[in-house]
């Protein structure tokens, strides 16, 4: 019988260890919170850690043309980008209102050649 009661009262004794733990649980979760808070928009990743696209998509175009040598065709862009056309024109347009680049219609392919501004 006295085997029995020692360890009920070990039990009863780590009691405080259940709270204990709670709160530690709840200082994470605050913790990762503040992180991302603090991050930011601008920060965001995909999935696979590179930049997300949808968010930055006119920080993206205008690598995209760095990396191409200043010039691209807007369909060659928004298949780069996997994002709708309407999307990709869209933040062209906002680009190029800034003069961050220049835009000129090719008849014979039916698009925009885009240029990095000099």
């Amino acid at each position: 019988m006295h085997h029995g009661g020692h360890v009920a009262h070990s039990l009863l004794s780590l009691g405080w260890l259940l709270p204990v733990l709670v709160l530690a649980g709840i200082a994470a979760v605050a913790a990762l919170l503040w992180a991302l808070r603090r991050r930011g928009p601008t920060e965001a990743l995909s999935s696979s850690g590179q930049p997300d696209v949808e968010q930055n998509p006119e920080g993206q175009i205008l690598a995209m043309l760095h990396q191409a040598g200043g010039s691209l065709r807007q369909t060659d862009i928004a298949a780069n980008l996997g994002l709708p056309a309407d999307r990709v024109a869209a933040s062209l347009r906002e680009l190029e209102e800034r003069g961050s680049l220049r835009r000129q219609w090719e008849t014979d392919h039916y698009t925009f050649t885009v240029q990095a501004a000099p």
